[in-house]
């Protein structure tokens, strides 16, 4: 606000010039250039008076990071506004696939998604998962080898109960995760059962595009290549080449292992699915309480479990010295399948 060499008056706003009361600005913000010669004396024409708002200023950082295109958006209800971050100047209304902007632990970044590098990327995610973020999804963006975790409960993704089971989207984008792990359910506080990377799964989780390899080994009672329970799950284009090896001594229950998961309950579905490996369940000195065993599915309790496209090859199975089905000394019932026990 002032005079130009001549007196006439120069009045500037980086939104609106107009007197008092005359606009109300909700959720605008303003951009001044450093070198802008009003900057600092320009006047604010707008005031704020309950949910009326000053238009906000905001740093070039703000533009081209997302930051402006999130604001933009208020509430997320409704998307008008996409920029592709690194590549957009200033956000636009045209809608873009990848345009999309979402604020995740304090960054504005065009996925929802966890981005996981490495192991380390990994466990986090399995801990933020397992402390109640359930829904929270990662994107896979390199093979990685996880076996060093495996000591952890919390290296594997989603709990042991319906309140913390994995809910989210994990796309491993093709690559492949390795496991080698030797589980203890006491000491890894999983009482029921564990999986190869998964513990329990339910309300629309998903798993795409993801290799999972190594050797699982441990004494819960549902002991499977890639997870330990389902409810509502949703497997696509997945191969477990995953060797498991079973020390439980069947104290507390029956046995249900599968190449893919234990126990299945709702409505699953699962596509383009392989599992190629290996069982062994052999002179464990347990009390031999059931025992079922499957390529695919150890035990589809109740619901429709849907396989398409799916194959079980078993390269070994090892399991206390009895026919397919048949029982055990005792009188208990092995029961196996190559595809589903159900």
């Amino acid at each position: 606000v002032g005079s130009d060499e001549n007196g006439y008056n120069i009045k500037t706003s980086p939104m609106s010039r107009h007197d008092e009361n005359l606009v109300e600005a909700y959720n605008c913000y303003s951009f001044i250039p450093e070198d802008w010669q009003y900057k600092t004396n320009y006047k604010n024409y707008f005031t704020e008076n309950g949910d009326k708002t000053c238009d906000e200023a905001i740093t070039r950082e703000a533009i081209s990071s997302g930051e402006l295109c999130y604001k933009l958006n208020g509430d997320q209800s409704e998307i008008v506004f996409y920029q592709e971050i690194g590549e957009d100047p200033y956000p636009t209304i045209i809608e873009k696939e990848l345009g999309l902007v979402y604020l995740k632990d304090g960054v504005y970044t065009n996925s929802d998604a966890d981005i996981i590098r490495t192991a380390d990327d990994l466990y986090k995610f399995a801990a933020a998962v397992n402390a109640g973020d359930v829904t929270r999804n990662a994107k896979v963006v390199a093979d990685i080898d996880y076996s060093a975790y495996g000591t952890n409960g919390n290296a594997l993704i989603g709990g042991s109960d319906d309140a913390t089971s994995y809910a989210g989207t994990f796309d491993a984008q093709n690559h492949k995760i390795t496991v080698n792990w030797n589980l203890d359910r006491a000491t890894c506080g999983r009482a029921e059962g564990m999986g190869g990377l998964f513990g329990r799964m339910a309300n629309g989780a998903s798993v795409k595009n993801l290799w999972l390899d190594g050797t699982l080994k441990g004494n819960g009672h549902r002991m499977s290549g890639l997870c330990q329970n389902i409810k509502g799950v949703n497997f696509q284009n997945v191969v477990v080449t995953v060797n498991i090896i079973s020390t439980w001594k069947g104290e507390d229950s029956d046995l249900a292992s599968g190449g893919i998961f234990g126990q299945a309950t709702g409505a699953n579905r699962l596509v383009n699915v392989v599992f190629a490996g290996s069982f062994k369940c052999k002179d464990n000195g347990g009390n031999g309480k059931n025992e079922w065993f499957a390529g695919i599915c150890g035990w589809v309790e109740n619901g429709l479990t849907t396989l398409e496209n799916c194959a079980s090859i078993i390269e070994s199975f090892e399991v206390d010295d009895v026919s397919a089905v048949g029982s055990d000394e005792n009188g208990y019932n092995i029961k196996t399948s190559p595809m589903s026990r159900h």
